[in-house]
């Protein structure tokens, strides 16, 4: 019984090396056709996008750091409770209005 599950792995192995092998010959000769070349070809220009997007990204973070060893790290620290207080008082402002539009009115 041994001497067959072993002879049967055997050909199993065979058939499916043969099968892998015979995938990966049609898929190299699918990828060498004309349809699957321009078809990579316009996926690669869909893709070259986020490279670009990446390459701005990438400026727009060398400019900011640029502008962080010009400035001084005082400056952007005061610009940054300037606006943090600027940003309060607009949520105390809206508070004040909101309560105000919304109170209950007094009959007289």
């Amino acid at each position: 019984m041994a001497d067959v599950a072993a002879a049967l792995q055997a050909a199993s192995l065979i058939v499916l090396l043969a099968l892998f092998g015979g995938l990966c010959l049609g898929g190299w000769q699918l990828s060498q056709t004309g349809t699957a070349t321009l078809a990579l070809h316009r996926a690669g220009e869909w893709f070259s996008g986020l490279g670009v997007i990446g390459n701005i990204f990438n400026a727009l973070a060398n400019a900011a750091v640029l502008v962080v060893k010009k400035l001084g790290t005082g400056f952007i620290v005061a610009c940054l409770v300037v606006m943090g207080t600027g940003y309060a008082m607009c949520i105390g402002a809206g508070t004040v209005y909101y309560r105000l539009a919304f109170a209950k009115r007094q009959e007289v």
